[in-house]
């Protein structure tokens, strides 16, 4: 139990290994409980035990996987939010357009797993994404008040700069808390480690530091203290950039952009942004040894053939869409993995994404996921559920009339549109942030508009 976090402190002693599990299973006890009795604090501590990644695993099953801090946080706070709903008489299910295509999404994905060619992963990967659908109907059910936005909004930056700062410890003396990913070798430069906080894969920690930079950006742009996120977003920017992940940079950009594009006179401030990012990647370009890196991870956004990873990420989507047109209804759940073999285009990269032979676990492109798994239905049920959803960021834009909850709902909508675009590289649909976010976008919008309805009365 808590293997990761001892083995971290180090310490071999039984009787303190013992008190330090009775510590820390008294500390998981306390948090579940909180977040029973209080669900809107319950938001901010999934959120933190997030960020921790990797030391919040409590014990581990051989198949189910890890059973995290997370997992059992996630179930107390769903119990609260039910008893809660029961005892006031509150609806347990939403209504509206979005969350019946969220659902109907989900029954095809149920009704999927039925003939997916592997059956045993996709029934334990429905059940974690009917969890997270829980906890994204559950966020949307809080009724959030404006300090309750800002608790949320001051939490997330404090721990996207706890990250950074313990990303840049790890970096300059090399002591990782959990392996460290690597670049590989580049004109035989010794390979360059890749910024992870407290996780194993950067990639997952980037999504965390993108979520972050773009809360943080939105409050520069939208509320007064313009010194103090300036700085706050140079050191978030530049741990950023030291993840090399490609799918967050683009995704960021993207959420920088929306962002931008709902501020006043937005093609003036698009134009700085635009410059300001420029002047970043150049002069991040030009330093010793992490420029070499750099400017390969950029080359390789514009030009797919110059890296391996880009060339098996452009043959697998190629490969779903023949999957696509063999099984126009979709191979079913998690059948990707299973038949990209038979679809494989001649001439792939032996080794590729993960280092090692075609250990491949889905196409690292959810749209392209979404059309060999789910086929026809995924595919009309996904551009309806971004259409509405950039349909109800539009409209709720209109009634913002208070600063703060304006910066964080307009923050929101440009990390749920940051996702979108990071799913077209990276899928990984699982990721708590992204559920979080969506169901925060949604009752952070809905505090507005009952805040505007207050007004007027």
């Amino acid at each position: 139990m808590f293997a990761p976090l001892i083995a971290l402190l180090g310490i071999s002693n039984p009787v303190i290994i013992s008190l330090i599990r009775i510590c820390l299973l008294s500390g998981t006890v306390i948090i579940a409980y909180r977040a029973f009795i209080k669900p809107k604090e319950g938001i901010v501590w999934l959120l933190i035990i997030t960020s921790f990644n990797v030391i919040g695993e409590v014990a581990k099953f051989p198949y189910f996987g890890n059973i995290t801090l997370f997992h059992i946080t996630l179930l107390f706070f769903i119990a609260g939010w039910l008893t809660k709903s029961i005892r006031e008489s509150i609806p347990l299910l939403p209504r509206g357009i979005i969350f019946n295509l969220v659902l109907l999404f989900l029954m095809v994905t149920g009704i999927s797993v039925l003939y997916s060619p592997n059956r045993n992963k996709a029934v334990v990967d429905f059940i974690r994404l009917c969890a997270l659908v829980l906890l994204f109907i559950t966020t949307t059910r809080l009724s959030y008040t404006k300090k309750d936005t800002d608790k949320f909004a001051k939490t997330l930056v404090a721990l996207g700069l706890a990250n950074a700062g313990l990303s840049y410890f790890q970096l300059i003396t090399r002591k990782f808390i959990v392996s460290s990913a690597r670049m590989g070798v580049i004109r035989r430069i010794p390979h360059f480690l890749r910024a992870s906080g407290f996780f194993f894969d950067p990639n997952k920690f980037a999504g965390l530091m993108m979520f972050c930079f773009l809360m943080a950006f939105a409050l520069l742009i939208y509320t007064q203290r313009k010194k103090l996120y300036s700085a706050i977003l140079v050191l978030l920017g530049s741990t950023l950039l030291l993840t090399f992940s490609r799918s967050a940079w683009v995704g960021t950009f993207s959420g920088c952009v929306v962002i931008l594009l709902f501020a006043k006179k937005p093609v003036k401030k698009i134009f700085v942004f635009l410059l300001v990012i420029s002047i970043f990647f150049y002069t991040a370009t030009q330093l010793p040894r992490v420029g070499v890196f750099m400017r390969h991870r950029v080359k390789s956004l514009f030009h797919p053939g110059s890296s391996s990873s880009s060339i098996v990420r452009k043959d697998m989507a190629i490969s779903a869409v023949k999957i696509f047109l063999d099984h126009p209804m979709g191979i079913g759940w998690r059948g990707f993995p299973v038949a990209y073999h038979k679809y494989m285009l001649p001439g792939t990269p032996r080794v590729g994404l993960t280092g090692r032979e075609h250990v491949i676990m889905e196409s690292h492109s959810l749209p392209f996921t979404i059309i060999a798994e789910f086929g026809i239905a995924g595919v009309v049920l996904s551009f309806l559920l971004v259409f509405h959803v950039l349909k109800y960021i539009v409209t709720t834009f209109k009634t913002l009339k208070d600063d703060k909850l304006r910066a964080v709902f307009i923050s929101l909508s440009g990390i749920w549109c940051a996702f979108l675009v990071r799913f077209c590289f990276y899928s990984d649909i699982f990721d708590n942030l992204f559920w979080i976010g969506f169901g925060l976008l949604i009752t952070i919008g809905r505090a507005s508009r009952k805040l505007v309805a207050n007004s007027c009365r």
